[in-house]
């Protein structure tokens, strides 16, 4: 689980909701303390969560989520898929034509 980054966070994001993690999903609660997405918490202090929440900043965590929804959503992510695969395709075609040139 310290690598794994799941799809309900991205879920969250393009809904525009602060997000709720645990601690010990590292990969994903790095992204959400980086960027301030929401709030990470031990499953120890789960009983704590009204008080957690009562404290938080809620505008400043949706203000938050709206600037990375933009440079993370999927209109954002496929294009650079795209990008991805046609440098792919070019390099495999290239090869491919030496490969005959030879």
């Amino acid at each position: 689980l310290k690598t794994s980054v799941g799809n309900k966070m991205y879920n969250y994001l393009e809904a525009g909701l602060p997000i709720i993690m645990t601690n010990e999903l590292q990969a994903m609660a790095e992204i959400v303390k980086k960027d301030k997405l929401g709030i990470c918490i031990n499953y120890e202090d789960i009983k704590e969560l009204k008080n957690i929440l009562s404290k938080l900043n809620y505008k400043k965590l949706q203000k938050n989520v709206k600037i990375v929804q933009k440079e993370l959503s999927i209109n954002n992510l496929i294009k650079e898929l795209e990008i991805f695969y046609k440098k792919v395709a070019e390099s495999k075609n290239r090869k491919f034509l030496d490969s005959l040139a030879k």
